[in-house]
Protein backbone atom coordinates (compact mmCIF):
# COMPACT_ATOMS: atom_id res chain seq x y z
CA UNK A 1 0.00 0.00 0.00
CA UNK A 2 1.13 3.77 -0.66
CA UNK A 3 0.23 6.88 0.57
CA UNK A 4 -1.27 8.00 -2.12
CA UNK A 5 -4.79 8.77 -2.24
CA UNK A 6 -6.57 8.85 -5.94
CA UNK A 7 -10.09 8.98 -7.46
CA UNK A 8 -11.02 5.87 -9.62
CA UNK A 9 -13.02 7.77 -12.01
CA UNK A 10 -10.16 10.55 -12.97
CA UNK A 11 -7.45 7.99 -13.36
CA UNK A 12 -9.95 5.59 -15.59
CA UNK A 13 -11.14 8.65 -17.74
CA UNK A 14 -7.45 9.65 -18.09
CA UNK A 15 -6.95 5.73 -19.28
CA UNK A 16 -9.52 6.44 -21.76
CA UNK A 17 -8.31 9.61 -23.15
CA UNK A 18 -5.10 7.45 -24.10
CA UNK A 19 -7.05 5.18 -25.49
CA UNK A 20 -9.36 7.20 -27.60
CA UNK A 21 -6.15 9.08 -29.18
CA UNK A 22 -5.62 5.66 -30.62
CA UNK A 23 -9.28 4.36 -31.21
CA UNK A 24 -10.88 6.58 -33.73
CA UNK A 25 -14.28 4.26 -33.12
CA UNK A 26 -14.29 4.96 -29.40
CA UNK A 27 -17.28 6.74 -28.54
CA UNK A 28 -18.18 8.09 -24.40
CA UNK A 29 -22.04 8.55 -23.77
CA UNK A 30 -22.77 9.77 -20.39
CA UNK A 31 -25.59 11.78 -18.52
CA UNK A 32 -25.40 15.46 -18.58
CA UNK A 33 -24.74 15.70 -14.39
CA UNK A 34 -21.45 13.98 -14.74
CA UNK A 35 -19.53 16.31 -17.68
CA UNK A 36 -17.47 17.09 -14.92
CA UNK A 37 -15.98 14.03 -15.02
CA UNK A 38 -15.25 13.45 -18.48
CA UNK A 39 -14.71 17.39 -19.43
CA UNK A 40 -11.05 16.62 -20.87
CA UNK A 41 -12.50 14.03 -23.02
CA UNK A 42 -15.19 15.98 -24.16
CA UNK A 43 -12.88 19.10 -25.06
CA UNK A 44 -10.26 16.75 -26.90
CA UNK A 45 -13.26 15.03 -28.73
CA UNK A 46 -16.50 16.67 -28.91
CA UNK A 47 -17.75 14.72 -31.62
CA UNK A 48 -17.01 11.49 -30.01
CA UNK A 49 -19.13 12.39 -26.35
CA UNK A 50 -22.71 12.46 -26.11
CA UNK A 51 -24.71 13.84 -23.18
CA UNK A 52 -27.80 12.37 -22.52
CA UNK A 53 -30.40 13.50 -19.63
CA UNK A 54 -30.81 11.11 -16.81
CA UNK A 55 -32.57 8.29 -18.91
CA UNK A 56 -29.58 6.12 -18.83
CA UNK A 57 -31.55 2.77 -20.18
CA UNK A 58 -31.69 5.22 -23.07
CA UNK A 59 -27.81 5.38 -23.40
CA UNK A 60 -27.61 1.92 -23.11
CA UNK A 61 -29.69 1.82 -25.86
CA UNK A 62 -27.87 4.17 -27.85
CA UNK A 63 -24.91 2.43 -27.16
CA UNK A 64 -26.21 -0.72 -28.56
CA UNK A 65 -27.06 0.75 -32.04
CA UNK A 66 -23.88 2.28 -32.03
CA UNK A 67 -21.83 -1.13 -31.24
CA UNK A 68 -23.43 -2.86 -34.09
CA UNK A 69 -22.46 0.48 -36.83
CA UNK A 70 -18.92 -0.70 -35.46
CA UNK A 71 -18.10 2.04 -32.38
CA UNK A 72 -16.66 0.95 -29.43
CA UNK A 73 -19.13 3.09 -26.86
CA UNK A 74 -18.48 3.67 -23.54
CA UNK A 75 -21.44 4.12 -21.61
CA UNK A 76 -20.84 6.20 -18.11
CA UNK A 77 -23.70 5.61 -15.60
CA UNK A 78 -24.04 6.75 -11.76
CA UNK A 79 -24.36 3.94 -9.28
CA UNK A 80 -27.44 6.01 -7.89
CA UNK A 81 -29.70 5.42 -10.92
CA UNK A 82 -32.41 2.94 -11.58
CA UNK A 83 -29.77 -0.16 -11.47
CA UNK A 84 -33.13 -2.67 -12.36
CA UNK A 85 -33.30 -0.30 -15.89
CA UNK A 86 -29.79 -0.35 -16.81
CA UNK A 87 -29.78 -4.62 -16.71
CA UNK A 88 -32.79 -4.59 -18.17
CA UNK A 89 -31.04 -2.06 -21.29
CA UNK A 90 -27.84 -4.40 -20.72
CA UNK A 91 -29.83 -7.74 -20.95
CA UNK A 92 -31.69 -7.23 -24.21
CA UNK A 93 -29.77 -4.77 -26.38
CA UNK A 94 -26.16 -5.36 -25.55
CA UNK A 95 -25.72 -8.73 -23.90
CA UNK A 96 -28.21 -10.59 -26.18
CA UNK A 97 -26.45 -10.30 -29.01
CA UNK A 98 -23.36 -10.04 -27.67
CA UNK A 99 -22.30 -6.06 -28.51
CA UNK A 100 -19.36 -4.92 -27.86
CA UNK A 101 -20.59 -1.79 -25.27
CA UNK A 102 -18.86 -1.04 -21.61
CA UNK A 103 -21.07 0.13 -18.74
CA UNK A 104 -18.77 2.03 -16.33
CA UNK A 105 -21.07 2.62 -12.76
CA UNK A 106 -20.07 5.44 -11.00
CA UNK A 107 -21.56 5.12 -6.93
CA UNK A 108 -22.87 2.13 -6.37
CA UNK A 109 -22.30 0.33 -2.70
CA UNK A 110 -22.09 2.09 0.86
CA UNK A 111 -19.86 4.46 -0.91
CA UNK A 112 -22.98 5.91 -3.33
CA UNK A 113 -25.09 8.65 -3.21
CA UNK A 114 -24.82 10.64 0.69
CA UNK A 115 -28.25 12.63 0.02
CA UNK A 116 -30.92 9.99 -1.31
CA UNK A 117 -31.89 6.08 0.73
CA UNK A 118 -33.19 5.33 -2.60
CA UNK A 119 -30.16 6.09 -4.23
CA UNK A 120 -27.80 3.77 -2.43
CA UNK A 121 -27.50 1.08 -4.69
CA UNK A 122 -25.95 -2.60 -3.27
CA UNK A 123 -27.09 -5.22 -5.89
CA UNK A 124 -25.73 -4.37 -8.88
CA UNK A 125 -23.47 -6.79 -9.30
CA UNK A 126 -26.28 -9.57 -8.40
CA UNK A 127 -28.42 -8.22 -11.24
CA UNK A 128 -25.44 -8.07 -13.54
CA UNK A 129 -23.83 -11.55 -13.21
CA UNK A 130 -26.35 -13.14 -13.85
CA UNK A 131 -27.18 -11.91 -17.59
CA UNK A 132 -25.24 -14.41 -20.06
CA UNK A 133 -22.28 -12.95 -22.00
CA UNK A 134 -21.32 -10.00 -19.92
CA UNK A 135 -18.25 -9.45 -17.95
CA UNK A 136 -18.34 -8.08 -14.30
CA UNK A 137 -15.26 -5.81 -12.60
CA UNK A 138 -14.53 -3.83 -9.81
CA UNK A 139 -10.92 -2.42 -9.69
CA UNK A 140 -9.65 -1.93 -6.02
CA UNK A 141 -7.59 1.18 -6.61
CA UNK A 142 -6.88 4.12 -9.13
CA UNK A 143 -3.80 2.46 -10.48
CA UNK A 144 -6.09 -0.34 -10.95
CA UNK A 145 -8.70 1.51 -12.72
CA UNK A 146 -6.41 3.12 -15.23
CA UNK A 147 -5.54 0.06 -16.29
CA UNK A 148 -9.06 -1.69 -16.33
CA UNK A 149 -10.09 0.91 -19.04
CA UNK A 150 -7.21 -0.32 -21.35
CA UNK A 151 -8.44 -4.39 -20.57
CA UNK A 152 -12.00 -3.11 -20.80
CA UNK A 153 -11.81 -1.42 -24.09
CA UNK A 154 -9.78 -4.43 -25.52
CA UNK A 155 -11.98 -6.57 -24.30
CA UNK A 156 -14.79 -8.51 -27.13
CA UNK A 157 -17.84 -8.10 -25.72
CA UNK A 158 -20.03 -6.70 -23.32
CA UNK A 159 -18.78 -5.00 -19.62
CA UNK A 160 -20.05 -3.81 -16.50
CA UNK A 161 -17.26 -2.32 -14.63
CA UNK A 162 -17.90 -0.71 -10.98
CA UNK A 163 -16.44 2.49 -9.68
CA UNK A 164 -16.00 4.14 -6.67
CA UNK A 165 -16.70 7.61 -6.38
CA UNK A 166 -15.10 8.88 -3.33
CA UNK A 167 -11.21 9.12 -2.89
CA UNK A 168 -9.49 5.62 -2.08
CA UNK A 169 -6.33 4.82 -1.23
CA UNK A 170 -4.01 3.05 -3.46
CA UNK A 171 -2.30 -0.18 -2.66
CA UNK A 172 -0.97 -1.42 -6.18
CA UNK A 173 1.38 -0.42 -8.47
CA UNK A 174 1.38 0.54 -12.14
CA UNK A 175 3.24 -2.59 -12.78
CA UNK A 176 1.12 -4.66 -11.34
CA UNK A 177 -0.93 -6.71 -13.62
CA UNK A 178 -4.63 -6.20 -14.17
CA UNK A 179 -5.98 -8.98 -16.42
CA UNK A 180 -10.16 -9.51 -16.90
CA UNK A 181 -10.50 -13.11 -15.40
CA UNK A 182 -8.11 -13.30 -13.49
CA UNK A 183 -7.90 -12.89 -9.65
CA UNK A 184 -4.60 -11.37 -8.16
CA UNK A 185 -2.68 -12.73 -4.41
CA UNK A 186 -2.09 -9.89 -2.50
CA UNK A 187 -0.80 -11.25 0.24
CA UNK A 188 0.40 -15.25 0.66
CA UNK A 189 -1.67 -17.03 3.95
CA UNK A 190 -2.08 -20.59 4.69
CA UNK A 191 -4.97 -20.27 7.92
CA UNK A 192 -8.07 -18.85 5.79
CA UNK A 193 -8.62 -16.87 2.25
CA UNK A 194 -9.56 -13.40 2.12
CA UNK A 195 -11.39 -12.82 -0.67
CA UNK A 196 -12.35 -9.32 -1.96
CA UNK A 197 -13.36 -7.26 -4.78
CA UNK A 198 -13.35 -3.18 -5.01
CA UNK A 199 -12.26 -1.10 -2.40
CA UNK A 200 -12.34 -3.32 0.23
CA UNK A 201 -8.73 -4.96 -0.53
CA UNK A 202 -7.14 -2.14 2.31
CA UNK A 203 -9.80 -3.50 5.01
CA UNK A 204 -8.87 -7.12 4.04
CA UNK A 205 -5.16 -6.26 4.17
CA UNK A 206 -5.46 -4.20 7.53
CA UNK A 207 -7.03 -7.26 8.65
CA UNK A 208 -4.41 -9.87 8.00
CA UNK A 209 -1.95 -7.70 9.58
CA UNK A 210 -3.94 -7.82 12.88
CA UNK A 211 -4.75 -11.84 12.34
CA UNK A 212 -0.43 -12.11 11.93
CA UNK A 213 -0.87 -10.85 16.03
CA UNK A 214 -2.94 -13.91 16.33
CA UNK A 215 -0.73 -16.14 15.09
CA UNK A 216 -2.76 -16.18 12.07
CA UNK A 217 -1.62 -16.18 8.64
CA UNK A 218 -4.37 -14.86 5.67
CA UNK A 219 -4.22 -14.88 2.29
CA UNK A 220 -6.06 -12.03 0.44
CA UNK A 221 -7.00 -12.08 -2.91
CA UNK A 222 -7.59 -9.52 -5.25
CA UNK A 223 -10.74 -10.52 -7.10
CA UNK A 224 -11.21 -7.80 -8.95
CA UNK A 225 -13.53 -9.66 -11.73
CA UNK A 226 -16.84 -11.11 -10.76
CA UNK A 227 -17.72 -12.64 -14.01
CA UNK A 228 -15.81 -15.06 -15.55
CA UNK A 229 -14.96 -16.12 -11.68
CA UNK A 230 -11.50 -16.82 -11.86
CA UNK A 231 -11.93 -20.18 -10.52
CA UNK A 232 -8.72 -22.28 -10.50
CA UNK A 233 -7.36 -19.51 -8.17
CA UNK A 234 -10.02 -19.84 -5.86
CA UNK A 235 -10.45 -23.37 -5.50
CA UNK A 236 -6.42 -23.59 -4.74
CA UNK A 237 -6.75 -20.71 -1.89
CA UNK A 238 -9.47 -22.93 -0.39
CA UNK A 239 -7.27 -26.30 -1.08
CA UNK A 240 -4.52 -24.22 0.83
CA UNK A 241 -6.09 -22.11 3.49
CA UNK A 242 -9.47 -24.85 4.47
CA UNK A 243 -11.78 -21.68 4.87
CA UNK A 244 -12.99 -18.74 2.98
CA UNK A 245 -13.89 -15.12 3.81
CA UNK A 246 -15.74 -13.12 1.44
CA UNK A 247 -15.54 -8.84 1.56
CA UNK A 248 -17.54 -6.61 -0.77
CA UNK A 249 -19.41 -3.43 -0.80
CA UNK A 250 -22.33 -5.18 -1.91
CA UNK A 251 -25.23 -6.83 -0.38
CA UNK A 252 -24.17 -9.66 1.09
CA UNK A 253 -27.13 -11.72 -1.57
CA UNK A 254 -25.88 -12.20 -5.11
CA UNK A 255 -22.17 -11.17 -4.94
CA UNK A 256 -19.21 -12.08 -4.73
CA UNK A 257 -20.27 -14.40 -1.52
CA UNK A 258 -22.74 -15.95 -3.70
CA UNK A 259 -20.37 -16.61 -6.41
CA UNK A 260 -17.59 -18.16 -4.60
CA UNK A 261 -20.32 -19.99 -2.53
CA UNK A 262 -21.62 -21.59 -5.24
CA UNK A 263 -18.22 -22.35 -6.83
CA UNK A 264 -17.03 -24.25 -3.43
CA UNK A 265 -20.02 -25.91 -2.71
CA UNK A 266 -20.20 -27.86 -5.98
CA UNK A 267 -16.87 -28.44 -6.48
CA UNK A 268 -14.51 -28.12 -2.57
CA UNK A 269 -17.06 -27.34 0.23
CA UNK A 270 -15.05 -25.47 2.90
CA UNK A 271 -16.19 -23.13 5.55
CA UNK A 272 -16.96 -19.78 4.25
CA UNK A 273 -18.13 -16.81 6.11
CA UNK A 274 -19.02 -13.39 4.14
CA UNK A 275 -18.43 -9.89 4.96
CA UNK A 276 -20.87 -7.60 3.27
CA UNK A 277 -23.94 -5.21 3.54
CA UNK A 278 -27.02 -6.45 4.99
CA UNK A 279 -30.36 -6.85 3.65
CA UNK A 280 -31.75 -3.47 4.43
CA UNK A 281 -31.68 -0.14 2.66
CA UNK A 282 -28.50 2.59 4.31
CA UNK A 283 -29.72 5.95 5.66
CA UNK A 284 -28.58 8.27 3.88
CA UNK A 285 -24.84 10.34 5.39
CA UNK A 286 -20.55 10.44 4.30
CA UNK A 287 -18.98 6.77 3.29
CA UNK A 288 -17.17 6.48 5.73
CA UNK A 289 -19.79 6.70 8.46
CA UNK A 290 -22.22 4.65 6.27
CA UNK A 291 -19.23 1.94 6.33
CA UNK A 292 -19.16 1.58 9.57
CA UNK A 293 -23.35 1.58 9.97
CA UNK A 294 -22.89 -1.07 7.69
CA UNK A 295 -20.36 -3.23 9.32
CA UNK A 296 -18.09 -3.25 6.27
CA UNK A 297 -14.82 -2.39 8.99
CA UNK A 298 -11.42 -4.04 9.27
CA UNK A 299 -12.97 -5.88 12.34
CA UNK A 300 -15.73 -7.27 10.67
CA UNK A 301 -13.18 -8.83 8.36
CA UNK A 302 -11.11 -9.85 11.52
CA UNK A 303 -14.05 -11.50 13.36
CA UNK A 304 -15.52 -13.34 9.83
CA UNK A 305 -11.44 -14.52 9.60
CA UNK A 306 -11.87 -15.94 13.51
CA UNK A 307 -14.88 -17.65 12.88
CA UNK A 308 -13.82 -19.68 9.92
CA UNK A 309 -10.92 -20.70 11.04
CA UNK A 310 -12.73 -22.09 14.42
CA UNK A 311 -15.34 -23.52 11.42
CA UNK A 312 -12.42 -25.45 9.66
CA UNK A 313 -11.29 -26.38 13.07
CA UNK A 314 -14.38 -28.12 14.06
CA UNK A 315 -14.49 -30.21 10.87
CA UNK A 316 -12.45 -33.36 10.30
CA UNK A 317 -11.48 -34.39 6.38
CA UNK A 318 -10.16 -37.42 7.09
CA UNK A 319 -10.66 -38.65 3.47
CA UNK A 320 -11.12 -35.70 1.56
CA UNK A 321 -14.10 -34.75 -0.25
CA UNK A 322 -17.20 -36.57 0.43
CA UNK A 323 -15.97 -37.42 3.61
CA UNK A 324 -16.39 -34.24 5.93
CA UNK A 325 -17.75 -34.97 9.50
CA UNK A 326 -18.75 -32.02 12.09
CA UNK A 327 -17.74 -32.99 15.84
Amino acid sequence: MTDEVLPMVHSFFEALFETARKRRDLIVLCPAAAAQSVMRFSQEFPDRCLFFDQAEEDMIRTAAGLSFEGWLPVVFTTGGADISGKARAARVTAACSGLNVKIISEGSGAAGSENRMIQNVFEDFALMRTIPGITVAAPCDAKQAFQAAAAVTEHIGPVYLRLQPSLAPVYTEERTPFVLGRARTAREGRDVAIITIGSMLGYALQAAKMLHQQHIEAAVIDCHTLKPLNSRTLLSAAERCGCIVTVEQHAQLGGLGSAVSELLSSVFPVPVQRVGLEDSFQNPGEPMDLFGESGLTTGAVYGAAVRAVRMKDSIRCPDGIGQIHFS
